[in-house]
């Protein structure tokens, strides 16, 4: 992977060479708060493979990690803690597709969940996954694909219960 993003106002890049350690999503409470969502989908890069220019200003939200955005328009770029640099995989995404190196490989702290996914992706109670064995197959193939099966699914069982 070798690619470059922006905040939103551009005054922050992040340079992104090489292939990340994996990629997941977390369900731990700081991600749940920080995010404002069920949960947050990050790839996982060595600190050395993302270059950031410009200034970026962080905000601790718990012991062990610190979230970086842009000074000036605020835009989340990256996360630090564990030895790595998370990205948002929904900044790597070309359009709707999402790059299969950044595909989610499991889900961590999946204990404290608010929703269950069933995606069948391995789900680890904490931040415990062995990076140095092969990952799973990801179940999602590209952007959105997932998301509309479920919301199909979802509006015909909605039909059936109302006949």
């Amino acid at each position: 992977m070798d690619v470059e993003v922006t905040c939103c106002c551009g005054d922050v890049a992040l340079q992104i060479r090489g292939t990340p350690v994996s990629a997941c999503y977390c369900h731990c409470n700081a991600c749940r708060r920080y995010t404002k969502q069920l949960f947050s989908s990050m790839a996982l890069f060595s600190p050395s493979a993302v270059e950031v220019r410009g200034t970026a200003t962080s905000y601790a939200t718990s012991a062990d990690l610190a979230r970086f955005h842009c000074a000036r328009c605020g835009s989340h770029l990256y996360e630090e803690g564990g030895g790595l640099r998370m990205v948002p995989i929904a900044m790597l995404a070309q359009g709707t597709e999402i790059p299969e190196e950044v595909w989610p490989r499991a889900h961590i702290f999946y204990e404290n969940r608010v929703v269950d996914v069933r995606d069948g992706l391995p789900k680890y109670k904490e931040f415990d996954v062995d990076f140095s064995k092969d990952p799973p197959e990801p179940q999602v193939r590209s952007g959105y694909e997932h998301v509309l099966s479920r919301v199909k699914q979802l509006s015909h069982d909605d039909q059936l219960a109302s006949q």
